[in-house]
């Protein structure tokens, strides 16, 4: 507000603004008298100049439905219109998938199982898929993922995988042609850090049909990245992606199936609601005889506290990781950084314990040349930023130190603890923070608790937004006004019920059917 503008000016230019503009009601009048709402100018007029509270009460009540009735018709509006694409179903040899399956050394969880059918029903099915699969850390979405693009292949077409890093990227690649050697599907990876020479061979292999299945990162968007025949594509950490991203590498293909994958799993209502316009499937089983990560909150962010802890764990031939949320000391931004935390680690263990460093701004060759030697465990420790945050799999990795926990999400933590319970051997995660904040506090002991990754999502959906945790902004989903799509669970689901009826009604409702944008993630 300009220095002079007062608060009875700005509610004297509000009250003007109400009387000259028509102020006609979204929500149709049956519903309106349905639900006891308001109207929506009075609606307004008690947001703005509220006799009591019971008015602001009213007021919120209504403009809340409003806002969740509108974004329900727009996704199921573009539900019906732009994904009801049809396609031919795919045809592939189900005996020779089950026998993939069975040559397994371990068992699929029920929930993979299920998830399964689910993936193939719509692959055989005359429309195209458009399914999001959610589970927790570590609970087998990429497996299943590599399984769906074996199908794809089956049926004589290419699939896709959209990784949002380089080393994610180069081990998905490594673990899908590991699954499927000997079945005669040719796997290939693209990312920008390859060489000219290696990366026109492969555009070239995917051009021709040579290459069965393509993994990479952004390269995969490039005009140049040319299939002889897109069946599936699949985007894994969905929401580091944007809009135009996934939509960019969906129009490879002549109406592929998509696949979007998420380690970021919340409960099924309010993924419906977050996600409207998908299927949804989700993984919670996790596989048997899997540890939960042990996780330490330590109210001081000093390595000391923790030492004794760390020297008997390396002691013991295990690997180390210490994260930090910076690359270099910068005066704007208080937090450990990596390059002075990796310099104070190599003082302290000397040549006993080799320390590595790992961030972003390091090439592609530096980075997959320190992860091998920390696969290879030439290197003990690794000090790296959150680079490792998803796909990072090695399995003598039992430990994990996060400095400055309060500059991280809830859900941003829990992936990254996740890579030291890779294995059979327990996993630890020490929590250092210097914060006083309450709400701070209150989050890092949630983690301390509990290693649900429902149940963390949940809360930091709660206490964050979605906006925050999911990407709002950037993946296209919903950023809600008043609306709360975890405290207002009620109105939401009356709001989807009265969407479906008005969608099944057009013409009675063809006036707010006409005002309800299409609002979706391709779009």
């Amino acid at each position: 507000v300009k220095e002079g503008i007062g608060q009875k000016d700005i509610r004297n230019i509000i009250r003007k603004v109400m009387n000259a503009v028509e102020i006609k009601d979204i929500v149709p009048g049956e519903l309106i008298d349905r639900y006891r709402l308001l109207e929506r100018k009075e609606a307004l007029r008690c947001v703005h100049e509220p006799r009591s509270e019971e008015d602001v009460k009213k007021a919120y009540r209504t403009l809340k439905y409003e806002e969740f009735l509108i974004f329900f018709v727009s996704i199921l509006l573009n539900r019906e219109t732009q994904f009801v694409m049809m396609k031919q179903g795919k045809t592939f040899d189900t005996a020779r998938i089950q026998q993939l399956i069975d040559s397994l050394p371990y068992n699929m969880t029920p929930d993979q199982v299920k998830v399964l059918q689910d993936i193939f029903l719509d692959m055989t099915s005359d429309r195209c898929m458009y399914r999001l699969l959610q589970g927790d850390v570590g609970c087998g979405k990429t497996l299943v993922a590599a399984i769906a693009m074996y199908a794809c292949v089956l049926s004589g077409q290419q699939a896709a995988l959209l990784a949002p890093t380089e080393i994610l990227a180069s081990q998905h690649e490594a673990n899908v042609s590991a699954l499927l050697k000997g079945m005669g599907v040719r796997t290939r990876a693209l990312y920008a850090g390859m060489n000219s020479k290696q990366q026109l061979e492969v555009l070239e292999e995917v051009r021709t049909g040579k290459a069965d299945i393509l993994i990479g990162t952004h390269s995969l968007i490039q005009e140049r990245v040319e299939f002889a025949d897109l069946g599936l594509v699949i985007a894994d950490e969905q929401q580091r992606f944007g809009v135009e991203q996934r939509k960019a590498l969906r129009a490879k293909g002549e109406k592929a199936d998509f696949l979007l994958m998420s380690a970021t799993p919340i409960p099924r209502t309010l993924a419906s609601t977050l996600y409207g316009d998908m299927d949804i499937s989700t993984i919670e089983t996790m596989p048997p005889g899997r540890k939960q990560v042990i996780t330490k909150l330590i109210r001081e962010n000093s390595f000391r506290t923790v030492l004794d802890d760390i020297n008997q764990l390396l002691e013991r031939g295990r690997q180390l990781y210490v994260i930090c949320a910076a690359v270099e000391k910068n005066e704007e931004f208080s937090a450990r950084n990596v390059n002075d935390t990796a310099a104070s680690l190599r003082k302290l263990f000397g040549e006993k314990y080799p320390v590595g460093l790992l961030h972003g701004r390091m090439s592609s060759e530096e980075k997959q040349q320190i992860m091998s030697d920390f696969e290879a465990g030439h290197i003990s420790v690794l000090v790296s930023t959150t680079v490792v945050e998803v796909g990072v799999n090695v399995v003598n990795a039992t430990g994990m130190i996060i400095y400055d926990a309060d500059r991280f999400g809830m859900s941003q933590i829990h992936q990254l603890r996740g890579r030291v319970q890779r294995g059979s051997e327990q996993g630890y995660c020490w929590l250092l923070t210097g914060s006083q904040d309450e709400k701070v506090m209150e989050r890092l002991e949630i983690l301390e608790k509990t290693t649900n990754g429902f149940e963390i999502s949940y809360q930091d959906l709660r206490l964050r937004g979605p906006g925050d945790i999911l990407g709002t902004k950037q993946s296209g989903l919903p950023d809600f006004i008043l609306g709360n799509p975890v405290e207002d669970t009620r109105i939401i689901a009356q709001a989807r019920k009265d969407a479906e009826q008005i969608i099944a009604y057009p013409e009675e409702y063809r006036e707010l059917i006409s005002r309800c944008t299409p609002a979706s993630y391709m779009d």
